[in-house]
Formats: C-alpha cells, sequence, structure tokens
C-alpha cells in the first residue's frame, strides 16, 4: 500500500521508463480485473518472448479482456481517479480507503491522484498547457457552481496529437458517466439541469510517445441551434429547433434559398440536415438538387462535419452561429478572407466545388 501511494502521488511518470516498485498499483489493477493467474501469465509470457514486458502485457490483456496494452493503461489511469467516487465499479482497487499496520507501521489509505481543482461558474472560461510523459496522466478536475442556475452546458476541449482523454460526470461523489476521447482535438459538450451535476473529471493520457497538450473548459450559454448559421461556403443558415426537429432556410447566393429539414440533439451534440432546392433545373443553372450535413464535432457555437450532394460531391465544412442582432460579411463569415484561403473547405469553396455545385 505504501508502494501503491508512492505511485499514485506522481501519476505523471514514464511506465516503463520511470517507474520501478511504485508501478505495483498497475498490477493489483491487473489482479483486479483478470485474477492472480494473468499476473502468472504476464511473467511466463515474458520468458518466452524475448523478454518484452510491454508485449506479454499486450498479449494477456488482449486474450482476458479483448484490450490491448494501450487501452488497458487508459482504463488503469481512470481507475487511479475514479476509485474515490461511488459506484467505481472496476474502476477501483480492494485497497482503496483501508488502512492495515504492520510492525508499528500504518499503511494507508490510498491518497487521492494529484489533480488541478478549478471552480466553474456560467461566465468561466479556463485555459491551461501542458505536458505528459508516456503512458503517464494528467488529472484535472472542474467544480460547477450548483447555485448557478444559468450554469447547464460545459466544453471541454483536450488538443493534442497523440493525446487520450477521458471525461467522467459526477453528481455530489457519484460517478454518473464516462466517456473516453478518440480523436487528436477532442471537444466534450455535457448538458444537465442546473444544480445537478456536480463535478466534471478528465483525465489526459500520454499514450506511447507522451504529448504536448491544451485543456480549455467554458461554460455554453446554450446549445440550442434556433438562429442565424453561417458557414464556410458563405451560405446564411436561419434555423428552428422544435424539440428534435430542425427546419428553416438556407440562402446560398447563387443557387438562390434552400428549405432546409433534420435533426438536432444533445449529449452528444449533432445537427444532421438536408437542404432541398425548391427551383432544380436538373442542373442546368449549375445548382443541384440537395446536400447533406452530417455533423462530426460540435462546439458551444460551431460545428464541423462532412457534407454529400445529389451530383456526386463531398467535402468537410463548418458552421457558426451567430450572436443575435449581429451582421456579418459574407467574406467574414465564411472564414474564408484573404489568408484563409489554401486549404480545407475555404480551399474547395475558392475553386467552386461547394455544397450546390453540379458535377460535370
Amino acid at each position: 500500500m505504501g508502494r501503491m501511494n508512492e505511485g499514485l502521488n506522481v501519476p505523471d511518470l514514464a511506465l516503463i521508463e520511470g517507474r520501478s516498485y511504485n508501478a505495483c498499483h498497475l498490477w493489483i489493477y491487473l489482479e483486479r480485473r483478470c485474477t492472480y493467474l494473468a499476473i502468472k501469465k504476464v511473467w511466463s509470457t515474458y520468458e518466452t518472448n524475448g523478454k518484452d514486458a510491454k508485449a506479454a502485457l499486450d498479449t494477456v490483456v488482449n486474450d482476458r479482456l479483448g484490450i490491448g496494452f494501450d487501452k488497458f493503461i487508459v482504463e488503469w489511469s481512470k481507475t487511479n481517479y475514479i476509485k474515490d467516487l461511488g459506484g467505481a465499479g472496476v474502476y477501483s482497487y480492494v485497497e482503496n480507503k483501508k488502512t492495515k499496520t504492520s510492525c508499528d507501521v500504518v499503511y494507508g489509505p490510498l491518497v487521492l491522484v494529484p489533480r488541478t481543482s478549478v471552480d466553474i461558474d456560467s461566465t468561466s472560461l479556463y485555459t491551461d498547457a501542458g505536458n505528459v510523459s508516456s503512458y503517464g496522466a494528467d488529472y484535472y478536475e472542474f467544480n460547477l457552481d450548483t447555485t448557478d442556475q444559468d450554469l447547464n452546458n460545459l466544453q471541454i476541449t483536450v488538443d493534442g496529437a497523440g493525446v487520450n482523454s477521458s471525461f467522467v460526470d459526477i453528481s455530489s461523489s457519484l460517478k454518473k458517466k464516462i466517456t473516453d476521447g478518440t480523436n487528436t482535438k477532442e471537444v466534450y459538450l455535457t448538458t444537465f439541469k442546473p444544480g445537478k451535476l456536480s463535478r466534471v473529471g478528465v483525465i489526459v493520457g500520454g499514450g506511447s510517445a507522451g504529448v504536448d497538450y491544451t485543456i480549455e473548459a467554458k461554460a455554453c450559454a446554450n446549445l440550442d441551434i434556433t438562429g442565424t448559421w453561417d458557414d464556410v461556403y458563405g451560405y446564411v443558415y436561419n434555423l428552428t429547433l422544435e424539440g428534435k426537429k430542425v427546419s428553416g432556410t438556407v440562402d446560398t447566393g447563387g443557387c438562390g434559398v434552400w428549405n432546409v429539414r433534420g435533426t438536432y440533439t444533445m449529449s452528444p451534440s449533432k445537427l444532421n440536415f438536408t437542404a432541398t432546392n425548391p427551383n432544380y433545373q436538373n442542373g442546368n443553372d449549375g445548382c443541384t438538387l440537395w446536400f447533406k450535413y452530417r455533423t462530426a464535432l460540435a462546439t458551444c457555437d460551431s460545428i464541423e462535419g462532412t457534407w454529400r450532394n445529389y451530383s456526386g460531391y463531398s467535402g468537410s465544412f463548418t458552421m457558426w452561429k451567430r450572436p443575435e442582432g449581429e451582421a456579418v460579411s459574407r467574406a467574414v463569415m465564411a472564414g474564408c478572407a484573404e489568408g484563409h484561403i489554401t486549404t480545407g473547405p475555404c480551399a474547395e469553396g475558392s475553386q467552386g466545388i461547394t455544397p450546390t455545385s453540379v458535377k460535370e
């Protein structure tokens, strides 16, 4: 238990190059998930695979849990934080919150893993930059003001090549939901009734190589998509949300005003819709019949994703919600002003490939 606490106190320590006895809580977690026979199997495999401990552990957790070494480390890193929450389940240790005495020396209980603690209300914006070691982890805890009636949406962004991230919704001291990030840039949105969520924990893992990263947390005013939106192609959308149904129009400029129908859901936030040309002329005017937008990433005030159209074109898009009462020029709205037309959707737009284009 003393060695476990040594390891828990330094979570951002390179696992393979930087740990020794203070990695014992990794083996204890392996025993918790797979029984002590898994530890014996790791070392018997190690003796026959050229003494590669990482490969040996990878073999065992694949056989017994159906996950590889990297995913098992993510599970272990989550456990070192979640172990102190109610409803931790497999994310805990038998030794947690226990005290043992041996030769008049007291061991335990297991310590809380160090974390950066941040208070959040409806006006908060928090940013930080850090780095995390190979198979190490940094921990953040965003404490929500449960008396703030305007605090009902929180957006957390973790950005770094090779980083992995997990988000834990907590009510009082109970684990409610765990979401694992899978993208280099992971944006997590959680929506809740004011006062019903008390904390969100974030685990930032370094993966196999270690990584530099940035983290941002901010309260969203709301996630209602009703209003005016602009996209990277200069189109202007006027959308209305009723329940989960989206309706409205999009002004495409040269191809006129089209009808929009689709759906919008929160947690995670996704907008999917089809825009239909009411004056379709078999493409003779250069305008296609329809295009569809599908969300890949949503933030408080922007949506990114992919599109395809009736004529066989496809691409990517970004939409921004326009602040109420604000008028913006098409160039600024589109984000394709000078200096922003060389890559991505702006480049497609500048070459004439747009959602409304007809394929020749």
